[in-house]
């Protein structure tokens, strides 16, 4: 869940101030944040079917569009079925992530 990136081009980092500042920023970046998440797992679990279907005769995973497809959907059942707990542990890291920018200014 910790394997995600945030684009700190839109964070005004001197800004942050207070753990109120993080938590706020944290919060606007969540759903990007859960939407690279997700696209992660689904790519993680598409190599895997992609594997286990490659050496059955007449079983085959088609190209591109069926893979865009899959990972899109992926995605949004992902942001749709998240647990405000999961939530909740993103917004920390994210928190985490950003803190430790702010120590490298």
């Amino acid at each position: 869940m910790e394997n995600f990136d945030i684009n700190l081009k839109n964070i005004d980092l001197k800004q942050l101030v207070t753990d109120d500042d993080f938590e706020k920023e944290a919060e606007k970046q969540l759903p990007l944040a859960i939407e690279k998440i997700a696209e992660g797992n689904a790519q993680i679990i598409w190599d895997k079917l992609y594997k286990s279907f490659e050496n059955m005769p007449g079983l085959k995973l088609s190209g591109n569009n069926e893979k865009r497809k899959f990972i899109e959907e992926s995605k949004l059942k992902y942001a749709h079925d998240i647990s405000l707990d999961d939530k909740i542990k993103i917004k920390k890291i994210i928190v985490e992530k950003i803190k430790k920018w702010t120590e490298t200014l």
